[in-house]
């Protein structure tokens, strides 16, 4: 049934990486079909846009971090000292709790809209901050705050799938 829905939908509107970055979500794919093409018309509309297609690249660098937390995620996050992780977390909480709500709704094209917003933040932190630094307290903070971001996103979709039509030209 998978590869059915995967055809059907590449012979409508969808590409092979949308349909893709859907099938490799959290919340379902074959087992939730009209769900699964809700979120592909919600990504489809939103992907096009320059802090979506930012998103997605910063998303590939995410998903490849929140691998490297090894003991689990932790439950505080009192050494984040510096300014860009500070502002992720607070952007996390905040976001994270309109974007599962956006979801919970099935109002995708707001929620992936929603995603697409933590675009500045995602990129002052992998700007400003080094994650795997040696205090381990601290980097498993930092790759936590990471993996829980990812663990947003996977939800909806992985968008680490969606190559930006910029990347295309190149």
């Amino acid at each position: 049934l998978a590869e059915r829905l995967r055809y059907l939908f590449q012979q409508r509107v969808f590409t092979y990486a949308e349909v893709n970055a859907i099938v490799g979500s959290r919340r379902g794919f074959a087992d939730a079909p009209h769900d699964a093409r809700l979120r592909l018309e919600a990504l489809h509309g939103v992907r096009t846009s320059p802090d979506f297609e930012a998103l997605a690249v910063a998303f590939k660098r995410v998903k490849n971090l929140s691998r490297e937390l090894k003991s689990g995620p932790v439950d505080t996050f009192d050494r984040l000292t510096e300014p860009a992780e500070v502002a992720l977390f607070e952007e996390f909480l905040t976001r994270g709790d309109l974007v599962r709500a956006a979801a919970a709704r099935r109002d995708y094209l707001e929620a992936f809209r929603l995603a697409s917003l933590f675009r500045p933040a995602v990129d002052r932190f992998f700007t400003d901050v080094f994650v795997m630094v040696d205090d381990v307290a601290l980097r498993d903070q930092r790759l936590t705050l990471i993996w829980r971001l990812h663990d947003l996103m996977a939800d909806l979709a992985d968008i680490s799938e969606i190559v930006p039509q910029l990347e295309l030209n190149r």
